[in-house]
Formats: structure tokens, sequence, C-alpha cells
């Protein structure tokens, strides 16, 4: 018996074991078949092999044992179709070409041993490649593959199918060729057969090699081509591009140059009107600096000597002022005489004929004044002193030194600045106060006016909140208010007094009523509406709404509830609808979950809301089918 261990690559199709004329069809590599003579060879090999082996006067058994592992390895295909990196190496070779001998009387024994740990299933042999048709006669496996004892053995006798495909069981492709043969004779020509195969296998390959080789190079040439195509086109591409833009540049470094230029001429020019305007300037002060010094100023002249030139002869400019050295006083030029700037008014200016103007705030009567110094016709500041000239004409006159400059029965000088206390004070027409603040202290106040008016003269949008402040002592002010940030009244109690402003903070405070009837929102009140709508809560505590395809219910004006107001909203299924809830700061759910419709028309869902403040609501709801 002979065993050979030469491997063969790229095997395609070993089902069809012998050709149509009966010869062997060894696979060499891609659709390639040993030469005819060598099948010639092989067909006479197999007609004679019986006699062949029977005349070699083989011994009545005979056996032979491999060892067998499985790896993986891509250096070599071996000889099966499906080109597996997955390899058995038997007695160090891979995927073997095995040559086995043996007949009926000289049978041979192959062992093939599958303990190592490598194996992970058993070797088996079929007459095809795809593992449909497994050989079995004469074979006997041993244990399980990958442990101590496992193997499988074959006997070969001249019924050994010729051409056999040992393979690891279920994996298709992992294995390799066995050919059977009957004699020494035949084994020594199917191994020249192998040799010559081998060798013209390994000539397909050199030239299939080669041919590749330069296919590859024929494509590197032609891409560096390519290559160099595209690159020239870039170049060329890029010096247009910077042709461009050197040409734009210089036209840009044109047009600069002139604006330069021509900013230059006219920062010339600026400088130009700028020392000419610094020239006249200079000119200009020193001209008012005299004007003043000569014009404006005349200096201190007695009352009956006033100038009636300036200090250069020239006619007195309106606005010359002087300083009156008798009467203490600076007057100014108003274009015919000199009149007084603050100061005192003596009495002797104070005529029958003349009105009484108020000049400054600061200004006081120094003399006294009595009723035949008191004008009686024309206006003090707008106002006609006729009727006041007759009052005062009629009133008795005031001749002692202490109480001159008095009226009678107000302890006060008329020029005082400080307040003016009187014991009791009744008026007889109207009364009209100009003043920031006006406090009244009684004990009770009695108003006849139907309508108290807060906030006067109040112009534009209103910014702070307006009330009734009611003082408490130790404890907080009682309040009633329009809240302006919210837009509605608020009764409670709050820290902010009569001088406080703007955005009060009020606290709410209970209310006790006997009855209470509401004109907006009331108990029990309901509105409705079909698909998606929005419900304003202070006009309705309840909403049926009939849902239709996607529904939306905006909540409206939840910050206007007081804390603790319950609301309801129905919502019927018309039409398998489905339900959103928005519109309040935020919304407070069982389990977190907000109530939805299942879209089951006829569907009716209740859900009650308690306002907690500020617009939050808490939710809880029911389903009914």
């Amino acid at each position: 018996m002979v065993k050979t261990t030469q491997s063969y690559s790229g095997a395609q199709d070993s089902n069809t074991a012998l050709t149509s004329d009966g010869g062997v069809a060894i696979p060499l590599g891609e659709g390639q078949m040993l030469p005819r003579h060598v099948n010639d060879a092989v067909r006479a090999l197999m007609a004679d092999m019986a006699n062949d082996l029977k005349a070699g006067g083989r011994p009545a058994t005979q056996t032979e044992t491999f060892v067998v592992r499985r790896v993986e390895d891509n250096s070599a295909k071996g000889s099966m179709p499906a080109q597996s990196n997955i390899k058995l190496e038997i007695d160090g070779a891979l995927n073997p070409h095995l040559l086995l001998t043996g007949t009926a009387s000289a049978p041979v024994t192959y062992t093939f041993d599958t303990s190592d740990s490598s194996m992970t299933a058993a070797l088996r042999f079929y007459a095809d490649s795809s593992q449909t048709t497994e050989h079995t006669a004469g074979v006997t496996i041993n244990g399980t593959a990958g442990t101590a004892g496992a193997s499988t053995a074959i006997v070969v006798t001249e019924n050994t199918p010729r051409i056999l495909y040992y393979q690891l069981d279920g994996s298709a492709g992992v294995g390799g060729l066995a050919i059977s043969a009957a004699s020494s004779e035949a084994l020594a020509n199917v191994t020249g057969a192998v040799t010559q195969a081998e060798d013209a296998r390994d000539d397909a390959q050199t030239a299939q090699g080669l041919a590749e080789t330069a296919r590859d190079a024929a494509q590197t040439a032609e891409t560096n081509a390519e290559t160099a195509e595209t690159n020239a086109e870039t170049a060329e591409a890029n010096a247009v591009s910077a042709r461009d833009t050197a040409q734009t540049h210089a036209s840009n470094a044109s047009s600069a140059q002139a604006a330069a230029e021509s900013a230059r001429d006219l920062a010339l020019t600026y400088r130009n009107d700028a020392q000419n305007a610094k020239t006249d300037a200079v000119t200009a002060k020193d001209l008012i600096l005299a004007s003043q010094d000569d014009n404006l100023w005349l200096g201190g002249f007695a009352a009956t000597a006033f100038p009636t030139t300036d200090n250069d002869g020239n006619a007195l400019l309106t606005g010359a002022a002087l300083y009156d050295t008798t009467n203490s006083a600076t007057k100014i030029f108003n274009g015919t005489s000199f009149e007084s700037v603050g100061g005192s008014i003596a009495s002797t200016d104070l005529t029958d004929s003349a009105n009484i103007v108020r000049n400054n705030a600061d200004q006081t009567i120094s003399a006294d004044l009595t009723v035949n110094n008191l004008i009686t016709s024309g206006n003090v500041d707008g106002q006609d002193v006729s009727q006041m000239a007759a009052d005062l004409a009629n009133a008795p006159q005031i001749t002692d030194a202490t109480n001159r400059g008095h009226v009678q029965g107000i302890d006060q000088a008329l020029t005082t600045t400080s307040a003016v206390n009187f014991d009791s004070l009744t008026l007889a027409g109207g009364l009209t106060v100009n003043g920031s603040t006006t406090t009244v202290s009684t004990t009770n106040l009695v108003v006849s006016d139907s309508l108290i008016e807060l906030s006067n003269g109040l112009t534009g949008t209103p910014t702070g909140d307006a009330g009734i402040i009611i003082e408490r002592g130790d404890s907080d002010n009682a309040i009633f208010a329009w809240d302006e940030s919210d837009d509605r009244f608020v009764l409670g109690t709050t820290t902010e007094t009569g001088g406080s402003s703007g955005n009060l903070t009020i606290t709410n405070a209970n209310l006790a009523l006997a009855d209470l009837t509401l004109t907006g929102i009331a108990a029990g009140s309901t509105t409705t509406a079909t698909g998606s709508a929005t419900w304003d809560v202070t006009a309705a505590q309840m909403a049926i709404i009939t849902a239709s395809g996607a529904t939306t219910v905006t909540i409206s004006n939840a910050s206007q509830l007081s804390d603790g107001a319950g609301l309801t909203l129905i919502v019927n299924d018309a039409s398998g609808a489905s339900l959103t809830i928005a519109g309040a700061t935020s919304f407070k759910y069982p389990s977190a979950t907000a109530p939805t419709l299942s879209g089951t028309p006829g569907e009716i869902l209740v859900v009650s809301f308690i306002h907690t403040g500020g617009g939050n609501l808490i939710a809880s709801n029911v389903t009914v089918s």
C-alpha cells in the first residue's frame, strides 16, 4: 500500500469523478483537467487493478494509521471545491490527495485518528463533495471526535469506489480527495498521473500569475495616466485662477492708490479748513471778550446816574448789565430802561395802575402792605385782583408795628414759607390744593360727593396698583385694591402703607358674605364645543366637549382661579378620537399619566381638576365605555 500527501488547490467540480469515456477527472485549477494521455493511463490502470493486486501477492490484512487535526489556513486551498480556509491536516499535510489500495483477498484498513481536541466533528467518506451521499461500506466510526480514542476506519478492497471524498461531518468542503487503487503498478501509474497533473497545474498557475501581474501593471499605468491627466487639468485651472486673482489684485491696488490720493487731498483740505476755523475762532473770541468788557458789563452806577451809552460811547446793547449802588441790585437794560433782576421790590414800585408780576419765586415785598398801596386793578400772576382789593379795603386797618404785614385772624406773615396753621377753616367756595400729598386727620370723614377718584391726573398705560389701605397698628394692614399686574380686584392684607406705590405685595384674605351673585362664573356654569376648543375657566366651571379626530382642549385663565377651585371636563368620543389637554402652568396626574381616549366611539372621559395656585392643576379622571 502506498499513501501520498500531495495537496491540490482550485478543485471546482469533483461531483463527476469519471469522464464520459471512462477517464478520471482529477481537478487541478479553475476548469482544468488531467491531460488525455494521463486519463488513458488511469483508465487502463483501473481496468487491470484487480489482477495486478492479486499478482502482487499482498498479505491478507494490512493496516495504516493517519493522525488528523482541524486547522485554519489560507495558504493552500486543497483539492475541495469549497475553497474553505478550514483544512484537515493529515500527518502534517493540508487536505492531502490520498491514494488507497486493497483487494478482497488482501484488504487494507486505514485508520484516521480524530482524537485531537481541534476536531469538532467525525471524519466521514462521501461519494460527492457536497456530502449528499455518504459511503459507509467498510467504514467504522469510534468514539467522539476531539476526545481520546476517537477514530474513523475504512477497509479498502477492489469494491471500494475509486473516487471518495473524506470530509468533516457537517462541513462540506472541509477535507480532500481519496482514490483507491488495486495494485502497486496502478498506484505508480496514478502517482505519475498526479505528478503530471501537479506540474500542469503549477504551469497554469504561473501563467495565470504572470497574466495577473501584467494586468495589474496595465491597470496601474492606466490609473497613473488618469491621475496625471487630472493633475494637469487641476494645474491649468489653478493657473487661470491665479492669473484672474493677480489681475483683480492689480485692479484693486490701482483703485486703492487712487482712493488714497483722494483721501490725502481731502485730508489736506480739512487741515486747511481747520486752521482757518481756528483763526476765525480766536478772532471771534477776542471780539466777544472785547464786546463783553466794553459793551455788556457797564460797572456800578447810582440810581440817578444810569448811563445812556456803553463804555465806548456807543448805544447801549439790549442785555447790558450794571450794578445799582443805590438799591444794591443788579439791573439789565431791556432796550428802553434798566430793570431789576431779583433783589427787593421797594414800596414805590407798587402803584395803583401797574400789575404786580412775580419775576422770581424768591422775591419778597419788604415794605409794609397797606390798603392805600395795593393795586386795585390788573392781574397778579394772571388772577384778577379787583375783588381782592375791594375785600381788603373793607377789612380793619392794621397800624401797629407788631402786627403790620399780617392779615387779621391769620397769625402768619404773608411772605412766610413755613406751614400755615388754622384752628378752623370754613370755605364758601371751592378749595384747590397744589402739592404732592394731602393728609386729612378726622375721627369720621363725611363726603357728600357720589364718587371718589383715585390716581387723578394719571395718563398713559397704568403701571401701579391702586386702592384703599386700612392701618391696623402692629398687625398687617388691610387693603381693597385693583391689582394692575393681574387685572383684578384683590381683598387682603399687606405690609404696604399709604406711601407705597407700584406693584404691591398683597396676601389674599377671607371674605364673609351672606349671598353672592356673579354675572360671570357661577356654580354649575357650563360651556360646550365640538372638536378642539379653548376653555375659559373664569367663565365656566364645566366644559362638555364632543371629540372628533385629533382634539385639543386648551385651558385658559387657570391662574385667575382661587386656590382650591374645582373644574370638570367631560369629553364624548364621537369618532374614535384622540385627546390632548393643554394650557395650565403645569398638570399633575395620577401615576404621571395624562388622561386620554382609547379611540373607542361612544366612550366618555370625565376629568376633575383642582387649582393649587399659580395656574397649576391637579387632575383625576374616569372613563365610561
